[in-house]
């Protein structure tokens, strides 16, 4: 027969009563359930309380309430974890309502540990078009931990993100809020275009807004000088807006941005950096969809940057992490079927020979062995779009849409990195223009970069296997981890914050979600229960 748990007495009892009565639904990760692992927590230490004694809170209470309150500094909400009730607890004498205060504390910790090292959102839940698995944490391991500090922040912030782009969010945090403390920024006057040259009331006002902004310019000036031209562009550059120095629409659009409005971009993307695992790897592409951007990095060292053309707001790139571990040189594109049946088959029947002209050649079907046909010879007017049973196939080669090569970390989205004659796009400021792969502008230099590690592909055999036109996958001598991200606020390598506009919509989902992680605290049951 099974044994019946021990019994327990006085406070032990106490404390087993609220934590098995309370457990928040709130409360959950990938593994097991947070409830079951806390009252495992629990079992092992007999029951004893982590917060309080028999007859008080213990100091290390205290520290957590300090704690939740500078959680406001990661831009996290102090009200999802202690409150009014729970605070009320801190006054009780007797048995019963110090084990619902200890409960109450333990549901309140291991949220925090949650949202602080995971984030308050799903991923998933928040963007269908993101596949990002946050590390969730082990509740008992936190409250193991917790339990023989004294001071609850060093455990906390062990558990926050590690990383340089993480902290410097959270020091530009601070500092947006402290200009909302002072009172905001003043806001810029509608108007003409200013350009170099001028002068006038306006061209006074945008230096001395420029000048409240931190920018190192004379703010009693009215001329458009080229000290304004310098610090226009270097605000259109933060901006990712086009740095032609001129004051227009968007400039005055990106400048008159409130502080509250820039604050919650901040506070989103801190969220989105809870997401990410601290270390992206030794190698790493790391590709910002929203700043149209590439970076290699080999250990702490950017070695490589160029602009990208990423997927258009039909073909929105998605968010998610993996491996590339080989390129090919002078790639054929097998046009996928969604492709094929939009776009493709229009042209078909307007002329069955459009695409050969193009190089796009019709095979019967997927299979390894389909017989090519001609496209004249197939009743293109009579394929029913929903059954398109053809593949088509551009051959390698300068009109090729893929260019002279592609990088591959296979994926099920079928996304990958790839060269483009479409080279006038990179020109452009906002780059959303592919069906949902990564154009990259200075692909040839990319690919000799990651071949670099084999003696055997030298530039100059590069050179000559683009040239003689064959396709050939080559394996990489060291796979590098990708990262497509989606960042709308960062602070770069320079120190310099940066913003960009929301191209995909998913700022919006995420305010959303976090604005609905705003709810009544799962501990706040637990302070008002019995």
């Amino acid at each position: 027969p099974l044994l019946a748990p021990p019994v327990l007495t006085g406070i032990a009892g106490r404390v087993r009563e609220a934590v098995e009565t309370s457990a928040p639904q709130a409360l959950d990760n990938s593994g097991e359930p947070v409830a079951v692992a806390v009252r495992r927590f629990y079992a092992a230490r007999a029951y004893q309380p982590v917060w309080a004694n028999s007859r008080e809170p213990l100091p290390r209470a205290s520290s957590l309430v300090r704690a939740v309150l500078n959680s406001s500094q990661d831009g996290l909400e102090p009200a999802n974890y202690i409150t009014p009730a729970i605070q009320a607890l801190f006054l009780a004498k007797d048995e019963v309502g110090l084990a619902k205060l200890e409960a109450a504390l333990t549901w309140a910790f291991v949220e925090l540990a949650s949202d602080l090292a995971s984030g308050r959102t799903v991923p998933s839940e928040v963007d269908p078009e993101t596949f990002v698995h946050p590390h969730d944490i082990d509740p008992a391991q936190v409250m193991t931990d917790v339990a023989t500090a004294y001071d609850v922040q060093p455990v906390l912030n062990k558990l926050a993100p590690q990383t340089d782009a993480y902290r410097n969010l959270k020091m530009a945090l601070a500092r947006y809020r402290e200009i909302k403390r002072l009172g905001g920024w003043t806001e810029f006057s509608n108007g003409k275009i200013l350009r170099p040259g001028m002068r006038g009331p306006r061209i006074a006002e945008l230096r001395s807004i420029l000048a409240e902004r931190g920018e190192d310019i004379d703010a009693e000036n009215n001329h458009y000088d080229l000290t304004l031209v310098s610090a226009v562009k270097d605000f259109q550059r933060r901006h990712g807006l086009t740095p032609d120095g001129a004051f227009g629409p968007n400039s005055r659009l990106a400048l008159n941005q409130s502080v509250d409005e820039r604050i919650e971009q901040i506070i989103i993307n801190m969220e989105r950096l809870r997401w990410m695992p601290d270390h992206l790897g030794e190698r790493y592409a790391f590709v910002n969809l929203a700043n149209f951007r590439l970076e290699i990095v080999f250990g702490k060292e950017v070695v490589y940057e160029t602009r990208v053309v990423v997927g258009s707001d039909a073909d929105r790139t998605p968010v998610f992490s993996d491996r590339m571990t080989y390129l090919v040189i002078n790639p054929y594109w097998n046009i996928p079927p969604s492709i094929a049946k939009k776009e493709m088959l229009p042209q078909l029947r307007a002329d069955p020979y459009s695409l050969a002209r193009k190089g796009i050649r019709v095979f019967a079907s997927w299979a390894a062995t389909a017989p090519e046909l001609d496209p004249g010879e197939v009743d293109w007017h009579a394929v029913n779009p929903k059954r398109f049973p053809y593949k088509l196939r551009q051959d390698a080669g300068g009109r090729n849409a893929l260019g002279r090569v592609k990088f591959m970390f296979p994926n099920k989205f079928n996304i990958y990195l790839h060269d483009t004659p479409s080279k006038a796009l990179f020109n452009r400021t906002v780059r959303t223009f592919s069906h949902g792969c990564i154009r990259v502008e200075d692909p040839f230099r990319l690919a000799k970069l990651l071949l670099s590690d084999d003696p055997r592909w030298t530039e100059d055999r590069f050179d000559q296997a683009i040239a003689d036109g064959k396709r050939r996958s080559v394996s990489l001598p060291r796979a590098v981890n990708v990262h497509l991200t989606y960042l709308t606020a960062w602070v770069d390598r320079k120190g310099v914050i940066q913003f960009r506009d929301d191209v995909y919509k998913r700022d919006a989902s995420l305010i959303t979600a976090i604005d609905a992680s705003r709810r009544r605290p799962a501990a706040q049951a637990v302070a008002t229960s019995g």
